[in-house]
């Protein structure tokens, strides 16, 4: 099949590349399938009307929805386990519904984390089309992005685990971001931009060896509340009069990128 001009097709493609039991998982609804039949169902009566010879000079198919410009009508919606499919599966998704103009939904049964899927797309986008405009817009004297990062995204570090690298892109894009833009957006705005390191406050490890480790008396070296107060940090030292921006912090001190 070298033309794809269906979902049907694209099922079709699907059943022959993808393994079985990922297959099934996309091509079936849970319980009964009653849902999913009638989904299906519904759809076979509607009609599109073909029309020829027709000006279609200034026509456009770009409307709002819920409040946001978008190019069409349509929206992607929310799909557990999509990196089940295709590795990094979610971010490839919102990468192409931001390159088309039309809002991705992120499901919770996801296989990358928002994180890394904000990272990618999201957060730059938003703080340079959205968010900024409305941060400066604030008579505030200072305004403050903390970019919560970790030691895994530090450029200059020369080990990165294999064990999850999509973390380590999403951290290192952050640091990217504050280091490039903090120092333009506090001269023109008065912004002040950070990434912070929050330590080691849970373990990720998969949840067996997490249970077992836990079970053995094992815990990681920080708590939430250890970073939450990294992240406040930089807010606090800001209104104290100390505008820190464009750096990376690790135990409250600028840390080499």
């Amino acid at each position: 099949m070298t033309v794809i001009t269906t979902i049907e097709d694209l099922r079709v493609l699907a059943k022959k590349r993808v393994p079985r039991m990922f297959y099934d998982y996309a091509d079936s609804g849970s319980w009964t399938e009653s849902t999913y039949r009638a989904n299906e169902a519904d759809f076979q009566p509607i009609k599109l009307r073909q029309r020829v010879a027709v000006n279609m000079e200034n026509r456009s198919t770009a409307t709002k929805m819920v409040g946001v410009n978008v190019k069409m009508p349509v929206c992607i919606a929310p799909v557990g386990l999509t990196g089940m499919q295709s590795a990094d599966g979610e971010i490839k998704a919102a990468r192409a519904a931001e390159k088309f103009g039309i809002p991705f939904t992120l499901s919770t049964m996801s296989i990358c984390s928002i994180e890394d899927v904000a990272a990618n797309t999201t957060a730059p986008f938003l703080l340079i089309s959205r968010l900024r405009a409305a941060m400066a817009a604030s008579p505030a004297r200072r305004k403050f992005v903390v970019n919560v990062s970790a030691m895994e995204g530090v450029f200059s570090r020369r080990y990165k685990g294999p064990g999850h690298p999509h973390t380590n892109m999403a951290k290192a894009a952050l640091n990217m971001l504050t280091r490039t833009s903090a120092g333009e957006m506090f001269e023109t705005d008065r912004i002040l931009m950070t990434s912070v390191d929050t330590g080691w406050i849970t373990d990720e490890r998969p949840h067996p060896t997490k249970i077992r480790l836990a079970e053995e008396g094992f815990h990681a070296p920080l708590d939430l509340v250890d970073g939450a107060a990294r992240v406040y940090d930089p807010i606090v030292q800001g209104e104290a009069g100390v505008d820190l921006y464009g750096v990376f912090l690790k135990d409250y001190r600028p840390s080499n990128w």
